[in-house]
This record gives structure tokens, C-alpha cells and sequence, in this order.
């Protein structure tokens, strides 16, 4: 595998590994803050709505205060009668200009001095309701009031729907920190109510009573979660919605209205959207930088890799630095550089190598045919010695006498025989003396001829020392001549 396989792969596997990681970053750390955060929404906007539902209980508490210090309220508590038809009407006024759907007026022994219960819309009384034993069932110190400072106030379940409830005390109207009397007054949560506490709250808030008839099954399994659970809040979640789910509790501090609101998940679509387009124009991005990257490197490195492969691949007579299509201060420049440099002093080194080992070559030789040319001629020089011995053996005097006396003419028979003898002995030395004198020439020739034949391969041998001729710095150095 090339280098530039090995970049694309990389590169693949850089872009495939930045994918995985940026889904793995948004599902298991973006999306669950994002829900997260929609969850407070939601339960943010609950606490909006039950802020708003106690604003509205406190306005109602403040209503009952000024009512309660009304000469009308004292002046009937403290006759203990039924207001006259006057009275009354001004009762219902108070009622209708205060939205008040129900007052009660009890005496100091808890007797219903008047009464009333008026639908707001129609400005029309309900039918009787039994409305206060609920009341005194649920919570009998509703009614006792210590002082004129003692106020209570919360959410009832009445048999018309959910209602804001106050009971304020009534003083004398001879004492005004005496309590004489009770009046207790509420609102219905109606329709109306919810519409502006949503329009108020920028939410959708709806109230359902635990025991209602309007609850089905789903609301009822979420009514015993959060009666079971630790906690008052509980969030269902859909692709589209989350919904939350809150219990209000009543005057005796037990659950007693389901409150909900929903949030849409137009942050987390957002998101996840936005996450998306950033993770695609990202990824857009790190491969356009992948690809400048790439060309960068093909041009600065993969392209000058390759002539420099390509030139030192190449077999060239003469020796020249490496070029490259780069600037000279580049990296792969200066690795061209250095490589000439190195292959310069490498081809010096050889050269000195290869001259010392062919000046030691030429000593060797030069010394293997003198041995070669001693052992040729040293026989021979032997073989003239011994000739030359036996030469001086041979008996000359004898000869000598011989011819001399045969000069004088006076040899007589017996000297004649004699030298006869002498001449034999010395004709029959000479003939062996020529039979082994040519037989050691012919000794000698054969090895002559042996020694010729080692001595002319050893010169052949020496052809390719004599062709090589080592050259320095580009000049070329003298070439062995033949001896």
C-alpha cells in the first residue's frame, strides 16, 4: 500500500470517526440536556400557574378583609337576623362586583345569618348546596377565629367544581378587635379563571379535581404516581409534546386538584436540527480541508518523493545532485540535498576503497608473477648449475694427456688400449650425461610451458583491473598499463 492510499484511508476514517463522535455527543449529551432543560420549562410554567392561583387567592383574601369590615356584616352578626330585602340586594351587588360565587355570614355561635350562591354568568342563584357540612367535614377550624388577625384561606372541592374558599373573622361593632361573627366567601375556578391564568402565564395550564368525573384512565394512573412517588412533579414526553403534571393541595394540606401544562419541543427539534446543519457543514468542511490537505501533500511530498525515487532508480554514467520541483529551503528540497550529499561522500569513500584496493590488487599481483617467473626460472638456473657440475667432473685432464700424447706419435700399444679404456669410460659418461641432460630439458620445457599458461590466465585476470579506472571529483585517475 502506497502513501497515497495510506492519506485517503486516514482521511476516511478521520471524517468516519468525527461522524460517530458527534452522534454519540449529541444523543448522550445534547439531547438529554435539552430535555432536560424543557423539563424545568415545564415545571416553571406550572409554578407560573400556581403563582398566579395564589395571586388570585391572595386578591380574594384581601376582598374578605375589606367585606368583613363592612357596617352591613357587623350590623346583621350582631342582630343575629336575616338582612331585609334592601340588605340583601346589596349583598348580591357586592358579590357580583367582587366575582364572588358564593358568601356565607355566620353569627359567634356559627348560625348562617344569610347565604348565597350565584352563578357570574347568568347572574342567577345555584340551587341550595350543602355546601358548608362539606366544608365543616373537611376542615372544622375553618370556622374558629381566635383573633381578628386569623385568616384562612385554600382550594375546596365543592359539588360545583374546584372553588377558592376565605373565612375571615367579623368584629363587634361596639369592639373592633372583638370577634363576633364569621364570613366566609368563594370563587369558582371556572373556564374563565384557567383562560387568564394561561393568558397570563403563556401557558396551558388545566385544573381536573382528584375526584372528578371528568378524569379518565390515563389521568388516573398519573394520579396514583405521584400519590406513590417522592416527588409532587412528573413529566410525560412525546415526540411533539412534554406534559407535566403537578397535585394542588386542599385547606388540609391533602392533594387535591391535578394541574398540567404543556411545553413544546420546538427547542429540541431546533436542536437537533441546528446540531444537523452544524455537524453537516462541519463535516463539509473537514473534508475540503482533507482534500486541500491531500493536494498539498501530493504536491509538496508525494510528486518530489517519486523523482527522487525515479532519479536515484536511474543508472547514469556520470554522477549529478539530485533536482526536485520544490524550493531549495523546502524539506523534501533539503532531504534532496542530503541525499546528494550523502551519496558524494559515499562515492568518495568508494573511490578511496576502491583505489586502495586496487593499488593493493596490483601489489599482489605484481608479486604472484614475479613468484610465478621465479618458480619458472629457478629450474632452469638449477639444471645450468648441475650441468655445470657435471661438466667439471668429467675427467679433461685425461683428455687432455691423451691428445697431447697423440700429437708426439709415440703411444705405444698398451697406453693406446689404455686410453682406449679412458675414452670409453668418458664417451659412455657423455652419452648419459646427454640422455639425462635431455630428459631434464624436457622436464624443464613442460614446466616452462605449465608456468607460461598460469602466467598469461593470471595476466588475462587482470583485463578487468586494468578496464576499471576510479575516478575522483569527475576526473579520471591513470589506468594500470601492461607489463
Amino acid at each position: 500500500m502506497n502513501l497515497r492510499s495510506r492519506l485517503l484511508i486516514m482521511g476516511c476514517l478521520f471524517v468516519i470517526v468525527q461522524i460517530v463522535v458527534l452522534f454519540l455527543f449529541s444523543y448522550y449529551y445534547i439531547a438529554p440536556k435539552t430535555t432536560k432543560l424543557e423539563k424545568s420549562l415545564v415545571e416553571k410554567n406550572l409554578h407560573r400557574g400556581l403563582e398566579l392561583l395564589q395571586r388570585e387567592l391572595f386578591h380574594l383574601e384581601h376582598v374578605t378583609k375589606i367585606l368583613a369590615q363592612q357596617p352591613l356584616l357587623q350590623q346583621l352578626v350582631n342582630s343575629s337576623s336575616s338582612p331585609d330585602t334592601a340588605s340583601a340586594d346589596r349583598l348580591q351587588e357586592q358579590m357580583l362586583h367582587q366575582e364572588l360565587n358564593l358568601m356565607y355570614i355566620l353569627d359567634g355561635k356559627d348560625k348562617v345569618v344569610w347565604e348565597d350562591i350565584l352563578d357570574l354568568s347568568t347572574e342567577r342563584p345555584y340551587p341550595k348546596q350543602p355546601f358548608l357540612t362539606s366544608l365543616w367535614e373537611t376542615r372544622a377550624a375553618f370556622f374558629n377565629h381566635p383573633s381578628m388577625l386569623s385568616l384562612q384561606a385554600g382550594i375546596f372541592n365543592s359539588t360545583l367544581g374546584p372553588m377558592f374558599v376565605v373565612s375571615a373573622p367579623i368584629a363587634s361593632s361596639a369592639t373592633s378587635s372583638k370577634v363576633q361573627g364569621t364570613l366566609i366567601v368563594g370563587r369558582l375556578i371556572t373556564q374563565d379563571v384557567i383562560h387568564l391564568i394561561q393568558s397570563l402565564s403563556y401557558t396551558d395550564s388545566k385544573l381536573w379535581p382528584l375526584g372528578g368525573a371528568t378524569l379518565n384512565e390515563k389521568q388516573r394512573d398519573i394520579i396514583q404516581q405521584l400519590l406513590q412517588g417522592d416527588s409532587d412533579f412528573m413529566t410525560e414526553q412525546s415526540a411533539d409534546l412534554l406534559r407535566g403534571y403537578m397535585l394542588l393541595q386542599d385547606l388540609n394540606n391533602q392533594p387535591n386538584l391535578l394541574i398540567s401544562s404543556t411545553q413544546t419541543r420546538d427547542f429540541s427539534q431546533t436542536m437537533q436540527l441546528s446540531i444537523t446543519d452544524i455537524g453537516c457543514i462541519f463535516i463539509a468542511l473537514q473534508i475540503f480541508f482533507l482534500f486541500i490537505v491531500y493536494f498539498l501533500i501530493r504536491s509538496t511530498l508525494l510528486k518530489p518523493t517519486r523523482q527522487l525515487i525515479k532519479q536515484l532508480n536511474n543508472p547514469r554514467q556520470d554522477w549529478r545532485p539530485l533536482q526536485v520541483d520544490i524550493k531549495p529551503w523546502n524539506e523534501m528540497g533539503l532531504l534532496a540535498s542530503a541525499i546528494s550529499n550523502l551519496i558524494s561522500r559515499h562515492q568518495d569513500h568508494l573511490s578511496q576503497e576502491t583505489s586502495v584496493a586496487f593499488r593493493e590488487g596490483i601489489y599482489q599481483a605484481r608479486q604472484n608473477l614475479y613468484q610465478d617467473l621465479e618458480d619458472t626460472l629457478k629450474p632452469v638456473i638449477e639444471g645450468i648449475e648441475i650441468t655445470e657440475k657435471k661438466l667439471s667432473n668429467l675427467p679433461t685432464n685425461d683428455i687432455e694427456w691423451i691428445i697431447a700424447e697423440g700429437k708426439t706419435g709415440q703411444i705405444s700399444q698398451e697406453k693406446l688400449s689404455e686410453y682406449t679404456k679412458k675414452l670409453q669410460i668418458i664417451n659412455e659418461k657423455l652419452r648419459y650425461f646427454q640422455k639425462e641432460t635431455r630428459h631434464r630439458l624436457s622436464d624443464l620445457y613442460a614446466k616452462t610451458l605449465r608456468n607460461a599458461a598460469a602466467i598469461r590466465a593470471q595476466a588475462r585476470s587482470l583485463d578487468t583491473i586494468r578496464e576499471f579506472r576510479p575516478t575522483s571529483n569527475g576526473k579520471k585517475k591513470t589506468s594500470m598499463a601492461r607489463s
